[in-house]
């Protein structure tokens, strides 16, 4: 991965991109108003839609230890009741929840029971689905595997489509 800082009066961005300049992770701090970052929905998952041009003079390289100190830093606040979170939601849990966006890391989703996004595998989602139109708000079900403790996701694995029946339970 490559790290970028981008200034401007009293703005910073910093990315994580790869090196494509696909954005992975994003910080916005713009003067007088909330930080955004790219794995919170409070932020709307506020990430640049499309590639970076790495070639832009103006995009600073950064160290990936400096970023991650940001990111730890802005994220404080959010990731204070994760390990709480994991313990209420252990592996192998059955969730339910919706899609919100769709993501270069694969889909993020809104889970029923808790405040932290769940992640679920583009390729095996729609593999599972056996359809690649897969929009925001469709509901699925699956299974708690893991933990994105960069991101504070929940990762979600055997995620499928709900039918209509299962939508109303």
């Amino acid at each position: 991965m490559l790290y970028f800082l981008y200034k401007e009066d009293k703005q910073a961005w910093y990315y994580e991109t790869d090196q494509e300049g696909n954005v992975f992770r994003q910080i916005a701090k713009e003067y007088d108003q909330a930080i955004k970052l790219s794995n919170q929905r409070k932020s709307l998952y506020y990430m640049q839609e499309h590639p970076l041009d790495l070639n832009d003079s103006e995009l600073l390289s950064m160290q990936k230890a400096d970023f991650e100190m940001e990111w730890r830093a802005c994220n404080a606040g959010y990731m204070s009741g994760w390990e709480e979170m994991k313990t209420e939601h252990g592996i192998g849990t059955e969730v339910r929840g919706h899609i919100e966006v769709i993501f270069p890391q694969g889909i993020i989703t809104c889970l029923n029971t808790t405040q932290y996004p769940g992640l679920i595998d583009y390729e095996q989602f729609a593999q599972q689905a056996q359809t690649s139109n897969i929009y925001p708000k469709a509901q699925w079900r699956g299974t708690i595997e893991g933990y994105d403790e960069w991101n504070g996701w929940i990762k979600i694995g055997n995620a499928r489509l709900l039918d209509e029946a299962e939508e109303d339970l």
